[in-house]
């Protein structure tokens, strides 16, 4: 695997969760949604008519949030995957500084404070710790 390779593999836990985000947001969206029609079908008089948009609503919310808890299975997935390939780096900063990159989502700016280390010194052990994933057992 190319460095590039390894940083996008790397990042797949982050983009997973990003989209779990995302689903969870429109979940919940859309459940307010259709709350909000059900109080206005339950207060309008002749309103039966509409209880099909209603269903509708429900189904759609139904859909997205089994979208979302397939989406978060396979974020766990991606973070098991994760914290045992990080378990393999020998070298202690290295791995530290990818978990808080790859998992915890933080900058360079923030890894540096979190560290107590100059950016250098952050993107060294950044580039030595993608360098050693991925990689077999035997050549690490």
């Amino acid at each position: 695997m190319t460095y590039k390779e390894k940083v996008a593999w790397l990042q797949r836990y982050l983009k997973a969760r990003e989209k779990a985000n995302f689903l969870g947001g429109c979940v919940q969206e859309m459940e307010a949604e259709a709350q909000g029609m059900r109080t206005r079908l339950d207060g309008m008089p002749g309103a039966g008519r509409d209880t099909a948009r209603l269903a509708r609503s429900v189904e759609k919310v139904e859909e997205t949030l089994k979208m979302w808890n397939d989406q978060l299975d396979r974020c766990g997935e991606l973070r098991i995957e994760l914290v045992a390939e990080l378990a393999k780096i020998q070298h202690p900063l290295a791995q530290e500084v990818l978990r808080r990159r790859y998992m915890n989502g933080e900058s360079y700016a923030e890894i540096c404070d979190a560290l107590a280390l100059v950016e250098r010194r952050v993107y060294q052990l950044h580039r030595l710790g993608v360098n050693k994933v991925c990689e077999p057992e035997n050549g690490g």
